[in-house]
């Protein structure tokens, strides 16, 4: 993201909305991923969110159109 996009309370309105429909639909929970280096959302998903980082689970990517191709083998 553009930093100068940060702060404008984008991400703030789109949990908000998150929020909202999680309530509407009775869902328990919802999960998103934040990468290791963002040290910044990581806080604001702690402290203003009240997110809590999962330490069991790991990000796994297939990427690219050979490793595609594998899944579609299966």
């Amino acid at each position: 993201m553009d930093p100068s996009f940060r702060s404008l309370g984008v991400g703030s309105a789109l949990l908000s909305y998150l929020g909202r429909h999680a309530k509407a639909i009775g869902a328990g929970r919802i999960d998103w991923a934040v990468l290791k280096w963002n040290v910044g959302a990581r806080k604001f998903y702690r402290e203003t969110c009240g997110g809590e980082e999962l330490d069991e689970w790991l990000g796994v990517r297939v990427e690219g159109e050979d490793k595609i191709e594998k899944l579609i083998a299966l």
